[in-house]
């Protein structure tokens, strides 16, 4: 059965069909980029060969377990050529061909959808909010919004003000 979503507008700003078909999508939807970082692209596989020997290098050790909740990050890089297999397909991830994002990836929105998008994200004057257990979302003007949580702060039924120690 279809979850059936549904846009409750209480602002001001009239939506367009291609908002409307945007924000039926749901919050958590992630279009496809435009185009392909490159420079990301290159950390990320670099970060997975360092992964990989890592790995490799501290595999029959035993180390003894950290408990601290705070770490400071490791930029121990184990010493290459320790295996020469494990180097090979290191070499051999290399050399695969990057791929050309723009020819292999299909937008999963249309333009006009992407343009909608980016007008509700770049409109500071409204909010756009879960609607709750029944699902659906609610667009309000920021105004209306920042009115009724302050409401609900200062309902002293609820809430009680902390007070500042200094």
């Amino acid at each position: 059965m279809a979850k059936l979503t549904k846009i409750f507008n209480l602002s001001s700003r009239k939506l367009t069909n291609d908002e409307i078909k945007i924000l039926l999508r749901g919050l958590k939807f992630a279009p496809t980029p435009l185009k392909s970082n490159e420079h990301e692209l290159q950390a990320d596989i670099n970060d997975f060969h360092r992964k990989l020997r890592l790995k490799d290098f501290f595999a029959h050790k035993n180390i003894p377990e950290d408990d601290s909740i705070v770490k400071n990050k490791s930029i121990f890089e184990p010493p290459k050529g320790r295996n020469q297999a494990l180097e090979d397909y290191i070499n051999l991830t290399k050399q695969f061909p990057q791929p050309n994002h723009a020819r292999l990836v299909k937008s999963n929105i249309s333009n006009n959808e992407r343009i909608a998008m980016l007008c509700l994200e770049d409109d500071e004057s409204i909010v756009i909010k879960a609607a709750g257990k029944g699902g659906g979302y609610v667009i309000m003007n920021k105004k209306y919004y920042k009115h009724k949580i302050l409401d609900m702060l200062n309902d002293d039924t609820f809430y009680k003000q902390a007070h500042d120690s200094h």
